[in-house]
């Protein structure tokens, strides 16, 4: 048990040292019992766990440089010897003490824009469930939409909506609530949907004209009913007037990023977290299309307007109108 002696009794003499300061002879008889008990193989060496050797001199070595950085920084107090104590400090809390890691700056932070996009915007986003026909005759489809107005006015594609006898409404926080139909537009393919909901959070509608080829997208939506769906991609064409034998369409947004059966109606998001379209079809793979913001925009002040024209010719004649502008969009009763 020579070496364990000499550990005890060194790490008593170096806390003498530092209470009484006698730091020179004693310092110096330390190290040289230290050196020797160090280097020294004695059977305690043998008979001990190579790890509780290992920490027990590490041990005696950290007290020791502590106290002759002590004794050096009172004698000198110049800068390499307090450069060697910061040192000493450091190599001290990385021997003794685990780190928790800290928050990350890396590239994670810096490039996951797409990331924060979704996170300010998937929120305006809903599932739509659309149950058409009566008794053994249902059928059921689904699709997306995003809020528009804070009131509850969802904004989707015209065929996710049209002939439906009930229409549910998924929230993004899982509530389900019931959706009527108010406004459509066959022709261009627009719909809004109305819930009985206030304060919910919206989507603002951006300037589909300033969109650019080449210009980074995220569409959201509920592809085969999986709510909250991300993809992301480019912008091929600002405005595709021609997709095959498509010619009657309006001009749409041609992007890549991937849009299937269930993805109508939901957002495309450009990276200021503006809808800049309505993703309304796919062709093949890579090839998309979403419905201008900017046609998006006209359909709903279209809409308005004859809502408020259909109310007041009730208050009028008290009689349910259906109501058309040239043969387009359609307000519905309520």
């Amino acid at each position: 048990m020579v070496m364990m002696t000499n550990l005890y009794r060194n790490t008593f003499i170096l806390r003498r040292c530092i209470l009484r300061r006698k730091f020179p002879n004693n310092f110096e008889r330390v190290y040289r019992t230290f050196n020797k008990s160090f280097h020294n193989e004695t059977d305690w060496t043998k008979r001990t766990k190579p790890g509780l050797f290992n920490l027990s001199c590490k041990f005696s070595v950290s007290l020791l440089s502590v106290c002759v950085f002590y004794n050096l920084y009172r004698k000198t107090k110049n800068e390499d010897v307090v450069d060697y104590g910061h040192g000493l400090k450091i190599a001290l809390e990385n021997a003794f003490v685990v780190k928790a890691a800290s928050p990350s700056v890396g590239k994670r932070s810096q490039f996951n824009f797409i990331a924060d996009i979704v996170e300010q915007t998937q929120p305006a986003v809903v599932f739509i469930e659309v149950v058409r026909g009566r008794g053994f005759g249902q059928t059921s489809s689904s699709g997306s939409g995003f809020i528009v107005r804070p009131d509850g006015l969802i904004l989707t594609n015209a065929h996710v909506v049209a002939g439906a006898s009930r229409v549910q409404v998924y929230l993004s926080n899982g509530q389900k609530v019931q959706g009527t139909v108010q406004a459509v537009d066959q022709v261009c393919d627009l719909a809004t949907v109305k819930v009985n909901e206030r304060n919910l959070q919206t989507l603002t509608l951006g300037k589909s004209s300033e969109v650019r080829p080449g210009e980074w997208v995220v569409a959201l939506g509920s592809p085969f009913n999986l709510q909250k769906t991300v993809t992301a991609g480019i912008v091929s064409n600002a405005g595709r007037e021609t997709m095959g034998n498509l010619t009657k369409s309006p001009p749409m947004i041609q992007h890549d990023a991937v849009i299937n059966v269930g993805n109508s109606g939901g957002p495309l998001i450009n990276l200021d977290g503006e809808a800049i379209g309505i993703n309304t079809m796919t062709l093949t793979s890579g090839i998309s299309f979403a419905l201008p913001a900017d046609l998006a925009a006209d359909f709903l002040n279209r809409a308005k307007r004859e809502s408020l024209n259909l109310c007041l010719a009730k208050k009028s004649t008290d009689t349910v109108y259906t109501s058309y502008i040239p043969a387009i969009l359609m307000i519905l009763p309520q």
